[in-house]
């Protein structure tokens, strides 16, 4: 972090950073998990590292509101 000029910070405030932005850019959490050193398959890693960040919601809102080709199945609203 010195070379790179970065003061004030932890390297674990890097390992936190580095996580989310993962996980916002769409990694899958077991990939997160793997790089972190994680064995237990994410679940440590969503709960420290995932973190709802709003350009998030506006993907997941963006996809919900697409249609799928085909039928939709019974008992779910047209």
């Amino acid at each position: 972090m010195t070379a790179a000029g970065i003061e004030g910070y932890r390297l674990h405030d890097m390992r936190h950073t580095a996580a989310s932005r993962l996980l916002s850019a769409g990694i899958p959490l077991t990939d997160v998990a793997t790089w972190l050193g994680h064995a237990d398959g994410g679940v440590l890693a969503l709960h420290v590292y995932g973190h709802t960040d709003p350009d998030d919601l506006g993907r997941a809102a963006e996809a919900l509101a697409k249609r799928l080709p085909g039928p939709i199945p019974h008992g779910l609203p047209h």
